[in-house]
């Protein structure tokens, strides 16, 4: 395998995998594991999109095509969608005086008016994969939806403060139509992630980010009991875990490994 692209973020390292998929390019996106539900925070070089060596040029061509589309100001400008007319007239009452009052309203997220949307297809395949929203008076996007594997449904939701920077994200991760994955933002950085594998509505696996980095993950019985394992990373690599094996609500398994994901030590501990 070799890498073709360093994607700025999990949403476009999805979607460009997909489109090299669709043109006949098998791609694997690497270091997603390591990044968890960042969403579109910056990935910190830790992705890369790899192909085989034998279609590295092909998918470089693909991807320097899509580059070249999705930088060109006249494709943004034709899919901006045309206002309404009500909303000029919201426009001129802004400019000419007592608007501020509905211009601060919608900025703090007071009103939730859609002023516009900026709408991307990166695959070309006449449906839009990417929109943002935005409200009146408002520099950033309150809203962005993305189709992560261009099957035509959106797959993820991210929400964004004033300053644009994201607050939560929900998503379908493996495109079979549930929404599992719920994750919260601090400063920009990923807190928390909640996967409901089972759709009963309780978290069954939550991963935990300490400045952006996964730090541990609890994995939690499908009927809704305790947890089983806890899952502890250094470095961005899983070095050590706990499990309750027996099911009796104490972690008695400890396990601890290598860089290659092997287990190197194996102890069994009591409760007292």
């Amino acid at each position: 395998m070799k890498q073709v692209y360093a994607p700025a973020n999990l949403a476009e390292a999805h979607m460009l995998a997909h489109m090299l998929e669709q043109n006949g390019v098998a791609a694997h996106v690497h270091g997603e594991a390591l990044l968890g539900g960042v969403g579109e925070l910056p990935a910190g070089g830790l992705l890369q999109l790899m192909v085989a060596k034998d279609d590295y040029d092909r998918a470089r061509a693909l991807i320097a095509e899509w580059e070249r589309s999705s930088a060109s100001p006249a494709d943004e400008t034709t899919r901006k969608p045309r206002a309404p007319i009500w909303m000029g007239l919201i426009v001129f009452v802004i400019g000419v005086g007592g608007g501020w009052m509905l211009k601060t309203a919608a900025e703090q997220s007071v009103l939730p008016i859609t002023s516009d949307e900026v709408r991307s297809d990166v695959n070309n395949d006449g449906s839009d994969d990417t929109i943002y929203s935005y409200r009146i008076g408002a520099t950033y996007p309150f809203k962005g939806v993305f189709d992560l594997n261009f099957d035509g449904t959106m797959d993820a939701t991210e929400r964004y403060n004033a300053s644009g920077v994201t607050i939560t994200r929900d998503a379908d991760e493996n495109g079979d139509g549930f929404v599992e994955s719920h994750t919260t933002y601090t400063d920009a950085n990923p807190i928390r992630t909640s996967i409901d594998r089972n759709r009963d509505g309780l978290p069954d696996i939550q991963v935990h980010f300490r400045n952006g980095v996964v730090s541990h993950e609890e994995i939690r019985e499908l009927s809704g009991g305790g947890v089983v394992r806890v899952n502890y990373y250094a470095n961005f690599l899983l070095n050590r875990s706990e499990s309750d094996l027996d099911g009796d609500g104490f972690a008695e398994t400890v396990r601890t490994y290598n860089e290659a994901g092997e287990i190197t030590s194996t102890q069994t501990r009591s409760q007292n």
